[in-house]
């Protein structure tokens, strides 16, 4: 990250006023099976990009597990076949946020703001969302897909 990329992630997660823990499951390992070559790379980078961001607000909690010496902690968050994946806890989140692939080019602000609505409970829904969302009475399970343009 630049300079002037540092202090607008830092002014940004200045917001926050509680801990977010962020998991990041990866395998690192000498010898790369064919065809997971970009996998291991965007593992890389994605060790990279968090640990910086995590470096500028100390809400931001990293913890990097790497599946290749234990792969339990990846089984147990239900991302051991996927990586990287990184798994987002707070307080007053309600349920489990998990992003796949690397949170880099546009995908940067969502890592940016997915801290900032944890780490501040504004979830940023008008009230008639968040009424019919209490409505809710099962689990849901919604996944988002994003490919660039």
């Amino acid at each position: 990250m630049s300079e002037e990329d540092r202090t607008e992630v830092s002014r940004m997660l200045g917001a926050m006023k509680s801990d977010v823990q962020v998991d990041l499951y990866t395998k690192k390992s000498a010898l790369v099976v064919p065809g997971e070559e970009q996998q291991q790379e965007a593992a890389g980078l994605t060790e990279q990009i968090l640990s910086e961001v995590a470096a500028l607000n100390a809400h931001v909690k990293l913890a990097i597990h790497d599946a290749t010496v234990d792969a339990a902690p990846a089984r147990a968050a239900g991302v051991e076949a996927f990586v990287p994946a990184i798994v987002f806890r707070a307080p007053a989140a309600k349920g489990t946020l998990r992003y796949f692939g690397l949170p880099a080019g546009y995908e940067f602000k969502t890592l940016v703001d997915a801290l900032v609505s944890l780490g501040t409970d504004a979830h940023g829904l008008a009230d008639e969302s968040v009424a019919a969302l209490a409505g809710v009475s099962e689990p849901v399970n919604l996944k988002v897909y994003v490919t660039p343009g």
